[in-house]
């Protein structure tokens, strides 16, 4: 319940256009999920998103890099060309 809380922490304050809360929260999240799934591709989308915002390219490239990744390694197309 906790990483559900800090990724929709994050998704809030990233509409808000507070970036450095939106990373702290994802950064949270992130520490919580164990194995691939959907829902760490979304945190992982959130801070490639907020570290551009954030004017941290490569950090953020880093981020989409993984989250494509774990895309590609679950098959499904749909969630491979949304983060492409």
């Amino acid at each position: 319940v906790r990483q559900m809380v800090y990724y929709q922490a994050g998704e809030w304050y990233t509409a808000n256009q507070q970036y450095e809360l939106a990373r702290q929260y994802g950064m949270k999240a992130l520490q919580l999920y164990h194995g691939d799934s959907e829902a760490k591709a979304y945190c992982l989308n959130l801070l490639g998103v907020v570290s551009v915002r954030l004017g941290d390219f490569t950090v953020g490239a880093k981020y989409t890099k993984e989250c494509v990744d774990l895309d590609i390694r679950s098959g499904d197309n749909c969630r491979i060309a949304r983060y492409l």
